[in-house]
């Protein structure tokens, strides 16, 4: 009996078959990379500390570290973290310590002013954009000290008004929007005028 039972568990081992780590294959010219096992180990993945390096926001304080409606925020390559503070309708930079530096924006219809905040993006080399959503169809233009620099409109290929919803930026001047069609979501991109 013992003999039968390490002849299974040794015919059992052998049937299997080892699955590569990682499986490249062709689909229409787009290369699909299937992995199936990560390439860290224990000693070197990634770890989130549970300390953060910075906070920012309070419950009781200066109004700006009072935060309300957060819609996004930015890290700077020069450490200046940009947070969109719906709330207020403001972004507001704080340096690489989390001591406020700036409030920009503000509520309103004007140039540098919000109705609404959706997404806070990199433009162009050092320069922030804020996408305004559904309210304003347009987009205000900072460069990275938050000093407002222009406003650009959100148009669709005939140039009437975007309907959708902003999710990004393109080097070139393309912001692509979310839109809905019926039931379906898809994104198209459109060119701002500036």
């Amino acid at each position: 009996m013992r003999f039968l039972t390490v002849a299974v568990v040794l015919l059992t081992a052998c049937g299997r078959t080892e699955r590569p780590a990682v499986i490249v294959a062709d689909s229409a010219g787009i290369r699909v990379v299937t992995s199936f096992q990560p390439e860290w180990t224990d000693s070197n993945r990634w770890r989130v500390s549970s300390l953060p390096v910075v906070s920012i926001g309070s419950v009781d304080g200066p109004g700006e570290y009072t935060l309300y409606r957060v819609a996004d925020a930015l890290l700077l390559d020069n450490g200046t973290i940009i947070v969109a503070e719906n709330g207020a309708k403001t972004i507001r930079l704080y340096d690489s310590l989390g001591v406020h530096v700036t409030t920009a924006g503000g509520e309103g219809a004007g140039p540098g002013e919000f109705q609404s905040i959706t997404n806070l993006m990199r433009y162009r080399s050092d320069s922030l954009i804020v996408l305004q959503g559904l309210i304003t169809q347009r987009a205000s233009i900072f460069d990275g000290s938050g000093r407002f620099a222009r406003s650009i409109s959100l148009t669709g290929p005939s140039g009437a008004k975007a309907k959708g919803w902003p999710v990004g930026v393109l080097a070139r001047t393309g912001v692509v929007m979310r839109t809905r069609l019926g039931q379906e979501v898809s994104s198209k991109v459109l060119i701002s005028k500036e």
